[in-house]
């Protein structure tokens, strides 16, 4: 008998279904889910919903989809997801999914993390010859002559009039103070108000000299006074940025070499001219040495102006040929007696630093030497225990003070050592300071404190021991001299004299005028002792150049070994050897490969092996390269690695100089105009920092140009050399560049009418995104810009490999960038409620409220396994196949489908020939959100759960609660990280994970989260990485580790 109406009131949903008819079950089941929706959305009660009207037509939101699920579970007795409502949004669709539905099932396990190798490069400058190759710079159309006599000025002049040019040459002489004269201006160089008067002055007749060639020490005799051409050239700089103009200068100081070389003094501005090119793209300094028969005026002339054209920073010319500095890589050498004596008598200058007493420990504790050490200051309290502890040993250590920058000082401190050490049998000069600034704003004060130990206190060290029979004379230079420091321009001129002047004190040794060898040491950082920077410093080093700290040991080792063995000068690098050689050019042989891994504990279950049948004609593609800049300091893929094993969090407040984040905020999610957020992840770099000349951009056109743009260029040139691809030997090749972007924000700032310019429309346009990349270094693949929200960056992978299978391109670049420069985007996805109010992506986790803003870029490096087999390019991984869809008519524009993202991970699984159990780790996409990382993960489940029991549970993770959600350069962010699990063979820790999101069901997914760092070892380990655009864009990428 059927049960009455009123009896029926009483029963579940379930029960109700069960006693009905099994052809009626499924119009029951619509009208009770009706009812249901009804209650929930408070709709009258006699009001039924259309079985085909979409719920969120009805005016169903998230709050109330969940809402709905936990009730049918209730009623039915059945376990379900969240997400039911998005994948199934009408009345019709739902009941027909619960009528037929089917589950599934889950497991867990372990912890780890590893090293990044880092090791030392030694090498040494050289000349090698350089022809000068065709002019790349415009033509002068203004010389300024400072020094030289009217011989030089007429030859400028016929040169010039010789190449077809009709061009201004002014001739301004050596003076004490700014005058204007019947043959030209005089002034001081060295006083940068009196340039600054030379400047309006030519300005005032309509000169604008782009070419400036000084040529006052064209005299042997000049580089007797080792600042005279650096205060020059100082003052030069500083007037010509005080002056104002835009217009790009190059200067070349020009010079007599003595025996074939560059005296210290010239020599050394080769080191300051490299720091200002940092610091000023628009000025470009060169310094040219000349031997006795290139300095006749029209020789000068010759060489200056065709020198001008070349964007070498030191030239000379010995015996009619060309030749241009280069950095060596040091040969190991032969083992070679140590020239340290045991119970030898050593000066340490420095001796009160962090360096000198390092060095002062290890030599008493090594060869039980005896320690004069030398310094300024009155020592404090820690350092006298130092010395104590050392005494304590039985060592003799005494401490002399004095500066050795005053030449009767520093001849004290070697008298005073000699006399209570007994002798001398070596020097180690390790004195010196920094006063950082920008060239424009170096005062001389603060010049002289940097110059002073180096460059003074060098020479009357020499002069000061000349007399004693020394086994050495070790000088501590710096790194700085050779690569140049944003903000040292003083110090890498200082280092670089170091450096000459040992090769000269070597020469004097040869004809007997002096004792002992010579070396100068290049120094990096060293770990302890030394200069000091703080972390962000550090990571701009590891950044640009692949630099880290020197390890104490050996540096130690590399000091006594460099005593030990030929030459004069040892350039110290510690760092990624292949990032160091391509970065700075250092001639090298083949690199070497990068050290075996540290192996890994407690490995997870490796995948069962399956036959692969992936499309036809599908070859893998072979990812070579990638370089990134993410929030967090992650400046290189190993920095980001170990921000990732550290469980790094990147989400800071806003930069002052962004915006003023107190303007916008307001607690209230509905203040209209307004942000509930404060923090985000930013870059620690600010995005103004952009090295200009060395993409030959100029500096107003570099001004215009959106950030985006110019971290992309930056990122393609690093990811490229990363790669072991020279960037600019490209030219010509079928080289692609796909570039995921969004919207520029950059041209959200207010601007007036009148900065508008030609730059402008270039600078603010995404396309050119890619195209200025390709432009640039004359690539002819093809170049794009792609634009699907979230899944920017993934997408342009998808296309790029196609390329690559289609033949239409050899190399691939691809990934994105996104930065966030003002705060009208913040401002409208508040009003949409999108962002989590702490500015995190808390993911699968309970407290999941939103999602966290980031920003930043990363590209990566693909070719054709296969040809980069062929080429022998270390392959990282392995991408197998992709795929790429949209949602199509989901519940709402900004809404997922999980039976989209279903159909995605199964199309891409095709694509490689795999099946569900080779996937042993997904980079979900994971916003954070409380509802679509639910969605995600039963669509994972479902797919990929599908695996027989003897296989391990896959593993899920998100980079983007360390980072923050990286929008259109999410996917790229997803993939780097994949790639750095599979060289590590570790997964690391998922952030913000304390409680997981009670509509996650892993049980039944055979999925688990890595709640700490887990190995992820065996054979063919292969993992999915995802992006979804908010746009209904999806893409899934797989990818594997590198085949044997």
């Amino acid at each position: 008998p059927v049960a009455p109406p009123e009896a029926k009131q009483g029963l579940t949903m379930r029960q109700r279904l069960l006693e009905a008819p099994g052809a009626e079950r499924l119009a029951l089941l619509i009208q009770l889910l009706g009812e249901a929706v009804a209650r929930i959305l408070a709709y009258a009660p006699s009001t039924q919903p259309s079985a085909e009207e979409g719920f969120f037509d009805l005016g169903m939101e998230s709050v109330q989809a969940m809402q709905l699920v936990e009730h049918l579970e209730d009623e039915l007795g059945l376990e379900l997801y969240p997400t039911l409502a998005f994948d199934h949004p009408t009345l019709r669709a739902l009941a027909g999914f619960l009528l037929e539905r089917l589950p599934t099932t889950t497991e867990a396990p372990a912890a780890l993390r590893t090293g990044i190798p880092a090791e030392v490069v030694l090498a040494r400058q050289g000349w090698r010859d350089a022809p000068c190759s065709e002019p790349a710079e415009p033509a002068p159309h203004g010389v300024l002559l400072v020094g030289g006599d009217e011989a030089h000025a007429q030859a400028f002049r016929e040169q010039l009039h010789a190449r077809g040019l009709e061009v201004p040459v002014v001739r301004a002489r050596p003076g004490s103070r700014f005058a204007e004269t019947g043959t030209g201006p005089e002034l001081d160089f060295a006083d940068v108000l009196q340039v600054r008067q030379l400047f309006a002055s030519l300005n005032e007749r309509s000169l604008q000299p782009s070419h400036i060639f000084h040529l006052g020490a064209l005299d042997e005799d000049s580089g007797k006074d080792p600042l005279r051409g650096f205060a020059h050239l100082l003052g030069l700089a500083q007037g010509l940025l005080a002056h104002g103009s835009e217009v790009a200068v190059r200067l070349g100081h020009v010079s007599a070499t003595v025996d074939g070389v560059p005296p210290p003094a010239h020599a050394a501005l080769g080191g300051f001219c490299r720091a200002l090119g940092l610091e000023t793209p628009r000025l470009f300094f060169q310094t040219l040495a000349l031997g006795p028969e290139s300095r006749t005026p029209s020789e000068v002339a010759r060489l200056a102006l065709a020198n001008s054209t070349q964007d070498d920073v030191e030239v000379r010319y010995a015996e009619g040929r060309r030749q241009v500095r280069e950095l060596v890589e040091l040969p190991p050498g032969t083992h070679a007696p140590s020239p340290l004596r045991r119970g030898g008598a050593y000066l340490i200058t420095g001796g009160a630093g962090g360096l000198g007493l390092l060095l002062a420990e290890h030599l008493v504790r090594t060869v039980q030497a005896r320690i004069a050490l030398a310094g300024r200051g009155e020592l404090d309290e820690p350092r006298r225990r130092r010395l104590e502890v050392l005494r304590a040993t039985g060592a003799e250590v005494v401490y002399v003070r004095g500066d050795v920058s005053e030449r009767e000082s520093a001849t004290r401190v070697v008298r005073e050592a000699c006399e209570q050490l007994g002798t001398l049998n070596g020097i180690i000069h390790a004195a010196g300071a920094t006063r950082d600034a920008l060239v424009a704003a170096k005062v001389w004060e603060q010049m002289a404190a940097v110059l002073g130990p180096k460059v003074h206190g060098t020479r009357h060290l020499d002069e000061a021991s000349r007399h004693l029979p020394l086994d050495f004379f070790a000088l501590f230079s710096s790194t700085a001299a050779i690569t140049g420091n944003v903000g040292q321009g003083d110090y890498a001129f200082a280092n670089a004299f170091l450096d000459a002047f040992a090769a000269e004190r070597e020469a004097r040794r040869a004809r007997g005028e002096r004792h002992g060898r010579t070396v100068s040491f290049n120094w990096p950082l060293w770990a302890e002792g030394g200069m000091r920077v703080d972390a962000q410093t550090l990571r701009f080093m590891e950044r640009r150049g692949g630099l880290t700290p020197l390890p104490t040991a050996l540096g130690l080792e590399v000091f006594e070994q460099g005593l030990a063995q030929e030459g004069s000068q040892r350039v110290v690098f510690h760092g990624a050897r292949d990032t160091l050689v391509q970065r700075f050019g250092i001639r090298t042989g083949a690199l070497e490969e990068a050290p075996p891994r540290a192996p890994l504990a407690t490995p997870l279950p490796a995948p069962r092996a399956q036959a692969r049948t992936p499309d036809p004609g599908r070859e893998p593609i072979a990812l070579i390269g990638m370089a990134c800049r993410f929030p967090g300091g992650c400046d290189s893929p190993e920095a980001l690695w170990r921000f990732l094993l550290d469980g790094g969090d990147a989400i800071v407040d806003v930069p002052k100089e962004r915006w003023d984040p107190e303007a916008f905020f307001h607690p209230d999610p509905d203040a209209a105009g307004s942000m509930y957020v404060r923090q985000a992840g930013f870059l620690r770099e600010a995005p103004s920092l952009f090295d200009a000349r060395l993409f030959g951009i100029s500096p107003r056109e570099a001004t215009d140009m959106d950030p985006q743009q110019r971290l992309l260029l930056e990122v393609s040139w690093e990811a490229l050399e990363r790669a072991g691809l020279a960037p600019d030997s490209l030219a010509g090749s079928p080289v692609g560049v796909f570039v995921g972007m969004g919207s520029a924000e950059y041209g959200l700032l207010p601007r007036a009418a009148r900065q508008f310019n030609a730059y402008t429309a270039t600078g603010l346009a995404t396309n050119i995104a890619s195209g200025r990349i390709a432009h640039r270094l004359g690539l002819q693949g093809p170049a794009l810009t792609v634009d699907t929200a979230c899944s920017s960056s993934l997408m342009a992978v998808h296309l790029a490999c196609d390329s690559l299978l289609r033949g239409e391109s050899d190399v691939a670049l691809a990934g994105g960038v996104n930065l966030m420069v003002s705060p009208y985007t913040f401002v409208s996805l508040c009003r949409l409620h999108a962002l989590a109010p702490d500015g995190r992506c808390k993911t699968f986790d309970a407290s999941a409220d939103g999602y966290g803003r980031a920003e930043g870029g990363g590209l990566v490096v693909l070719k054709r396994l296969c040809d980069a087999r062929r080429d022998g390019d270390n392959v990282l991984a392995v991408l197998l196949g992709s795929a790429a869809n949209h949602d199509g008519a989901s519940s709402g524009l900004t809404v997922p489908n999980g039976l989209a993202q279903q159909a995605l991970l199964r199309k891409a699984l095709a694509a490689a020939g795999l099946e569900p159990e080779r996937i042993s780790y997904v980079e979900s996409h994971g916003t954070g959100t409380s509802l679509g990382d639910p969605i995600e993960m039963q669509a994972l489940g479902t797919v990929y759960g599908q695996r027989p029991a003897s296989v391990g549970a896959f593993t899920v993770g998100a980079v983007k609660a360390n980072l923050g959600h990286l929008e259109a350069a999410a996917g790229i962010a997803g993939l780097i990280k994949t790639v750095l699990c599979l060289q590590h063979r570790a997964i690391p820790k998922q952030l913000h994970l304390r409680q997981l999101n009670p509509h996650i069901r892993l049980e039944r997914m055979r999925a688990q989260l890595p709640w700490d760092t887990l190995a992820w070892d065996g054979d063919g380990r292969t993992a999915g990485v995802s992006a979804f655009g908010f746009s209904g864009t999806n893409v899934h990428v797989i990818v594997g580790a590198p085949p044997a």
